[in-house]
């Protein structure tokens, strides 16, 4: 597929690789558990689903674009809401 889709499952390890290129290490190499760190916090995470969902951009099989999203529950004038935050975004560099 090529476009913008949800994150899913199979996808953690090529975002992993890339985040790891983007913010640490210049290298395509993440620590072990950092694929499983995403899945936990962007598959799993309070909230997700519901229309609010991390995206990928995809190209030829290639996750080329990352962006996460959270989900807080807060109160707004006394009432229940659901606050939704972008973050990390990151990319291919040539993307």
């Amino acid at each position: 597929m090529n476009g913008v889709r949800p994150l899913a499952p199979g996808d953690l390890d090529q975002v992993a690789a890339l985040y790891e290129w983007n913010w640490r290490s210049r290298t395509r190499n993440p620590a072990k558990n950092l694929a499983a760190y995403f899945g936990r916090v962007f598959l799993g995470g309070p909230g997700i689903g519901e229309g609010a969902e991390a995206l990928v951009c995809e190209s030829g099989g290639r996750i080329q674009g990352f962006i996460g999203v959270h989900v807080r529950s807060v109160r707004l004038e006394g009432e229940k809401a659901r606050l939704v935050c972008t973050g990390p975004l990151f990319t291919e560099p040539d993307a």
